[in-house]
């Protein structure tokens, strides 16, 4: 299986997604606009397959980028 890289900025918004926080915080906390964390959640949807923020978390955890 391909590894799959994060730039800095993804793997922040893949954190706080993992932490259950919703776009629109994870974009007051960081200071980006609502639509630019959008596209990141898209970016890494796509990146890791996932159809949903759920399957963002879960390839997360197989792949030890957060600690449970």
């Amino acid at each position: 299986m391909k590894k799959i890289s994060f730039t800095a900025q993804e793997l922040k918004i893949l954190k706080l997604i993992c932490k259950q926080l919703t776009a629109k915080e994870i974009a007051t906390k960081i200071g980006l606009s609502f639509r630019t964390v959008e596209d990141y959640r898209r970016k890494i949807q796509k990146k890791v397959g996932a159809r949903n923020v759920v399957g963002i978390a879960i390839y997360a955890i197989k792949h030890e980028l957060i600690r449970v």
